[in-house]
């Protein structure tokens, strides 16, 4: 009888102990749960891009900023985000990440427009959600300049010889000519065109226009011709 007594106060005894470990468990668990930290930050707001082009057309200097986020415990930083196309902005690369609310890079002249935006991230992992999204034109390019040296040759009754000095990507120009009543454009490759038809006593005013590869060049210096 004496080891059946004991035997039952030793299970008692465990039983007890296994409840204040469960309690105690639970207790620690409960606690824990209510120090992991599911906030996200704020929004990262008014995300601009400043791009300078180099004298050279070489390259674009751009700088990203915005306005910082804020977080209950704190934001670790932010990702700066590619977006592919601006009207999915889930589809994105992560490009980099700053600690502070702006970002410096350079890119490079090509047919291309790229899209980008700023997630805040805090030191959970929590992330905010998606900035406004900016966008970087890459399509730049060296402005055609006008053609210079507008010149005259082969004057008859009639008619003359235009020549001029310009840097058309493929040799092609406008020439206008006015007699102060009717303006008339013609298109032309090469430096020179011959008018013909020409009126005594008239005068003319001639402009050239060069196109380059991807846009026009203003106008020359007008050259004024009296027949």
């Amino acid at each position: 009888m004496i080891s059946k007594i004991n035997l039952s106060k030793s299970i008692s005894s465990i039983l007890a102990a296994l409840l204040i470990l469960c309690v105690l468990t639970a207790g620690g668990i409960t606690a824990s749960a209510d120090s992991i930290d599911t906030q996200s930050p704020s929004t990262p707001g008014n995300l601009t891009v400043n791009a300078v082009v180099d004298a050279n057309y070489s390259s674009i200097d751009c700088t990203f900023s915005w306005d910082i986020s804020t977080d209950n415990v704190g934001v670790a930083g932010y990702f700066i985000y590619e977006i592919y196309n601006p009207a999915y902005p889930s589809d994105y690369n992560e490009v980099s990440f700053t600690e502070t609310n702006s970002y410096n890079t350079i890119f490079y002249p090509n047919r291309a427009t790229k899209y980008f935006a700023v997630v805040a991230i805090d030191d959970a992992g929590n992330r905010s959600s998606i900035s406004n999204i900016v966008s970087v034109d890459l399509f730049v390019f060296p402005p055609t300049p006008a053609p210079v040296d507008l010149s005259v040759s082969n004057v008859s009754a009639t008619g003359l010889t235009l020549h001029w000095y310009g840097q058309s990507w493929n040799g092609a120009y406008k020439v206008t000519i006015s007699d102060g009543t009717t303006s008339t454009d013609v298109y032309c490759y090469g430096y020179s065109y011959a008018f013909d038809g020409l009126t005594q006593g008239k005068t003319y005013t001639f402009t050239v226009t060069a196109y380059g590869r991807f846009d026009a060049s203003p106008p020359s210096q007008p050259l004024v011709v009296s027949f």
